[in-house]
Parts: C-alpha cells; structure tokens; sequence
C-alpha cells in the first residue's frame, strides 16, 4: 500500500510524461496548457465547419427543413450531419455529400407530404393518418412520420416503415 502511495506522489509530482507508468501519464503545466489550446482550436474548427454545413442547408431546404435535417441521425455511428461536421474535415464532406443526396425543393415539400398522407389514407384509413402524426420511437428524434417525409428519398422511405410497422392495420 505504501509503495502504491509513493507511486501516486511521484506521479503527481512529475513535469514529465512517463510512458512505462501505469498510472497514466502525468502532466506538467504546460503541457496541460498546450493541450487546452490544441482543443480550443479544435472546436473553433468544428465551429467553422457545422457553421458551414448549416448554411449549405438553409441553402438547400427552408430554415425548418434544414433544422429538422441537421438533427437527424443517418450516420452509422449515430452521428448527426453536425456532429459530423464538427468531428472533422471529412466528416463535413461526408455530410455536405449526404446533404446533395437529399434533392428537395422547397415548394414540393408540402406536396410530397400531401401525397404520403393521402397514400396512407388510401391503404390504411383513419388509423393510418394517426400513425403519422404520433410520434415514433423507430424515427430520428420521436418525429413523426409525416415530419420525417420531406423529400422523394423520405418519401420512398416512410412508405416502406408503413408497409413494414403498419401498427394500425
């Protein structure tokens, strides 16, 4: 217990790292100092690219859209575009290649949404028309299936989760 104790001590009295130690590694003053800026530009860079990635977005879709967009999760590791973004440069790229796959146009958002609900009457009646205004535990962020219907991928996609869950049939 005693030698444990001497570890400790001398670990925390160390100005430099040692490798071999395993404690961890100890950190002087200014290398502690060091590692703030190099994070602090980091996330200044993060900043810059998500800044970047959401005006891409307002660009692309409205300012709702493009909110609702950023915050959906379509990455593997369950990542938002933003998340993405601010992670690193290629992860910005990824997410501006995701955003170029996402071909809306603004005044046929509406009408795309319209022709889901009007399918989803149609194939399954007024159970249908509650099932996509409730929101949904299987969508990004509980939103409904309607608000996830926001272009012709979505479109496509929403169609397939009513065929699939079709809690009201």
């Amino acid at each position: 217990m005693k030698k444990q104790l001497a570890a400790i001590e001398n670990a925390l009295n160390s100005d430099t790292p040692d490798l071999g130690e395993p404690l961890g590694l100890p950190m002087s003053a200014a290398i502690a100092a060091n590692a703030a800026r190099a994070a602090i530009v980091e996330r200044e860079k993060g900043l810059l690219r998500c800044e970047r990635l959401r005006a891409k977005a307002r660009q692309k879709f409205d300012m709702e859209i493009a909110e609702i967009w950023l915050a959906t999760r379509p990455f593997q590791r369950g990542q938002s575009p933003l998340e993405h973004a601010m992670a690193s440069d290629s992860g910005l790229k990824t997410s501006l290649e995701a955003l170029e796959r996402r071909f809306v146009h603004k005044g046929s958002i509406p009408v795309i949404q319209e022709d889901f609900q009007v399918w989803v009457k149609k194939k399954y009646g007024l159970n249908g028309l509650r099932f996509i205004q409730r929101r949904n535990d299987g969508l990004p962020g509980r939103r409904t299936p309607l608000q996830c219907c926001y272009d012709e991928v979505s479109l496509a996609k929403m169609r397939e989760l009513a065929m699939r869950v079709a809690p009201f049939t």
